[in-house]
């Protein structure tokens, strides 16, 4: 198929099937390598990381 034909609607959905599955599976990877990679020590600190700190008001 060249550039400058316009895609039909079945090969669109199926373009668009497979770039879905190919990045779940790139971020499955991902995920599961950094959690085997890290300490339980690692992943509490990047949580805590992202969680906000409360704000004390003083009278």
């Amino acid at each position: 198929m060249k550039r400058d034909e316009p895609m039909s609607y079945d090969l669109i959905k199926k373009s668009i099937r497979k770039s879905i599955k190919y990045i779940e599976l790139k971020t499955y990877k991902n995920y599961f390598k950094s959690s085997l990679t890290k300490t339980k020590e690692d992943i509490k600190e990047i949580k805590m990381k992202y969680r906000k700190k409360a704000k004390v008001y003083k009278e």
